[in-house]
């Protein structure tokens, strides 16, 4: 088994706590985490909670053809600026960190560690995936900044 991660990063025009509000909000689909989600992401459903620590969510996502589901558990490792997110059982988790930069700026950084399967599968998932998820990341966060700046 193999293991990839990918971390991208973009400085926002918005306050640290309003680019944290949006990540940790998973019920506002026009100013919260689901507004800002690229045309990957099918579905996203709460079953619990809804605002930061103790979420629980399902999401759908489609790449090259092939539909993914996680059962996402969110936690929050440093309230207010690192947000994590992960399904055991894929092995996935998403890390979200919010960095104030002064004023009415911040970084915003995603970064995400996957489990490729041994053999071949494995193989040729973990060169596809990272760039496929880089692709995903950067628009999530220009669509973050998009929206920050509106708020």
């Amino acid at each position: 088994m193999g293991q990839y991660t990918v971390t991208e990063s973009l400085d926002i025009g918005a306050p640290a706590g309003t680019v944290y509000k949006i990540f940790a909000d998973y019920l506002d689909t026009e100013n919260g985490h689901p507004a800002i989600l690229p045309p990957e992401f099918t579905a996203l459903e709460v079953k619990e909670g809804g605002i930061g620590a103790g979420t629980k969510l399902w999401v759908s996502m489609e790449t090259m053809g092939a539909k993914t589901e996680f059962n996402l558990d969110v936690s929050e490792l440093e309230p207010g600026r690192v947000l994590f997110e992960e399904d055991v059982t894929a092995g996935v988790a998403t890390t979200f960190t919010v960095d104030p930069q002064g004023g009415d700026a911040s970084t915003a950084t995603i970064s995400i560690t996957g489990q490729t399967p041994a053999g071949f599968v494995g193989w040729l998932q973990a060169l596809i995936t990272p760039p496929v998820t880089r692709r995903i990341l950067k628009q999530e966060l220009k669509n973050l900044d998009q929206l920050a700046c509106r708020l």
